[in-house]
């Protein structure tokens, strides 16, 4: 019986238990994201982006060091008369997200360029203790022109995990859809000019329907030219802004990823202990409770137990009756008599 109390007393405890953990491990996140916008930022605007605590003494123009990768970038640079577009993604790591974030808006405002797309998460201490890291996504556009030198100072703002640039030469399609626009112009003046003199409404109608026709098409390559014309103009570079604990270069021999890894394992168990604990303040109401709940009807069955074995000893139901006296038999006697004549 006190094994079977015990472990439904350990069941309910950690029903109990897990339930107030789920109820209580609800963390949010913060996350933001913004539209097409100048990259002229105004420091207002920018703070509200992440908590407007200011960094005293902070230098837009100093960096964090040099990256993990070679500060040289491949030199992809516009070439004259040909039509390239430029693309180029990069990831950095930072262990002060905010003078990172302050110094990348800057060098976009002196490169004339626009942040097109921003996504900024992270940077706040759930419930159980555990700080999310600062996590921002950009989606940048650089003029062309000044393209090669954006990617050049972008190295001193934050450690460069990886980098990728990609060119796509458009020369033909772009040569091919500015013809077709040329041409169609000049039929457009051609059937203006026809139209001017036509005296038949039936030659009036098909030279309208024709002039419908093309000027259809030319806003279709019109429209296909501004957006060759866009990213000729502007290259894009997807920036990937990370905040870390510690920037650390890569490992090469065994001795140092054993003790990386030995000192990970050790943050990640000391992360689950604080963790426990703050776990364990939240639970201690339903404790108690439990244990309050689990002494009474403890209490109550010793209580029955003893009221039943009083009431065994008291009215005894199985006690064995004495057996009766002996009595001997008149009939077996007489019988033993006649059997044995003297």
């Amino acid at each position: 019986m006190k094994k079977t109390t015990a472990i439904l007393m350990i069941i309910v405890i950690l029903a109990v238990l897990l339930s107030s953990c789920g109820a209580k491990s609800a963390d949010y996140a913060v996350k933001e994201e913004y539209g097409d916008y100048p990259a002229s930022t105004s420091a207002e605007q920018k703070s509200s982006f992440y908590p407007t605590d200011e960094v005293a003494g902070y230098d837009s123009a100093e960096s964090e060091g040099v990256g993990l990768l070679p500060t040289e970038s491949i030199g992809l640079k516009p070439g004259g008369g040909l039509k390239i577009i430029y693309t180029s993604s990069l990831y950095m790591q930072t262990e002060k997200f905010k003078e990172s974030y302050d110094a990348l808006v800057d060098l976009i405002n002196k490169n004339e360029g626009y942040i097109q797309y921003s996504d900024i998460s992270g940077g706040y201490t759930s419930d159980s203790g555990y700080y999310y890291e600062y996590y921002a996504y950009f989606t940048v556009r650089i003029p062309a022109d000044k393209y090669s030198s954006f990617l050049t100072h972008s190295e001193s703002i934050a450690t460069i995990t990886n980098k990728s640039e990609n060119s796509e030469d458009i020369t033909s399609v772009y040569i091919d859809t500015e013809a077709r626009l040329n041409s169609l112009k000049v039929q457009e003046e051609r059937l203006l000019d026809l139209l001017k003199t036509a005296d038949i409404m039936a030659d009036i109608i098909e030279i309208e329907s024709k002039l419908s026709d093309v000027r259809y098409q030319i806003e279709s390559y019109q429209s296909q030219k501004n957006t060759y014309d866009n990213l000729l103009g502007y290259s894009t570079v997807n920036i990937e802004l990370r905040e870390v604990k510690q920037i650390v270069s890569p490992k090469n021999t065994f001795g140092e990823r054993v003790t990386t890894a030995i000192k990970e394992s050790f943050e990640l168990v000391m992360d689950f202990f604080r963790g426990f604990v703050i776990f364990l303040i939240y639970a201690l109401p339903f404790i108690v409770i439990i244990l309050i709940v689990f002494f009474i009807v403890r209490a109550i069955v010793k209580r029955a137990k003893k009221k039943r074995k009083e009431r065994q000893i008291n009215n005894p139901v199985n006690q064995q009756m004495p057996p009766p006296p002996y009595m001997p038999n008149p009939y077996l006697n007489d019988r033993t008599d006649n059997n044995n004549p003297k």
